[in-house]
């Protein structure tokens, strides 16, 4: 949550104290309601849970669905600290999620009876480059030549990573679909969903250097 830790200043000078949560609604929800999951939990592990987490409005989080922070040993620091987030999220006068109530309507249609401080949607917000920057990449001039509507874009997001079977998987549904397609592709990480953030990731198109993809499966897909 970005601004967390500038409440103390904004008691000082008497202003209103908002956070912007960059994720969904969702995990939004998740995050407020961590304090009483974790009451509930009592000696277990979060990851040893046998049932979903089931918060209103949300569809059931399974346990291999839940962040790695809540993953973490409930004695960790790094639980410990997120723990501590969720509890001082509370304080906030308002949190500005970055999502949109059609996105989330469930949720949405739930969150001031439940969630507080109140809770304002103001996504989507997606960060984006001037037209006139990487227009001569050879992607880009590749799509401004392919019919309208035609081409797949697969992307699981700045650190959203595949473990290796995944990533077969993956590569040989979209052989078999047949389209076009663009696939911001990373390296796949065995030990978390977001080994991209702190992974070493390999940029290009050499054969090479995406040797984890089947082989072949380049040529094959090339338009």
């Amino acid at each position: 949550m970005v601004g967390a830790l500038a409440r103390l200043v904004t008691e000082e000078h008497g202003v209103p104290f908002y956070t912007f949560f960059i994720s969904s609604w969702m995990f939004l929800s998740l995050f407020l309601h961590l304090p009483a999951i974790d009451d509930d939990a009592g000696g277990v592990e979060h990851r040893d849970g046998t049932e979903p987490v089931r918060l209103p409005g949300c569809v059931p989080i399974h346990t291999h669905d839940l962040p790695g922070s809540m993953l973490a040993d409930r004695s960790s620091d790094r639980y410990a600290g997120f723990l501590a987030m969720a509890r001082d999220g509370a304080n906030a006068d308002g949190i500005l999620v970055n999502t949109f109530r059609e996105l989330e309507p469930a949720v949405g249609d739930v969150a001031n009876g439940v969630m507080m401080p109140p809770v304002h949607a103001v996504g989507p917000l997606a960060w984006t480059r001037p037209v006139s920057i990487d227009r001569d990449h050879g992607c880009l001039s590749w799509l401004d030549q392919q019919p309208r509507g035609s081409v797949v874009y697969v992307s699981f997001g700045s650190g959203g990573t595949l473990t290796w079977q995944q990533t077969a998987e993956l590569a040989l549904g979209l052989e078999l679909s047949h389209h076009r397609l663009i696939w911001a592709i990373k390296r796949p990480d065995q030990d978390t969903s977001s080994g991209a953030f702190f992974g070493t990731t390999h940029h290009g198109e050499d054969d090479d250097e995406i040797e984890f993809l089947p082989e072949g499966f380049i040529k094959r897909t090339r338009c």
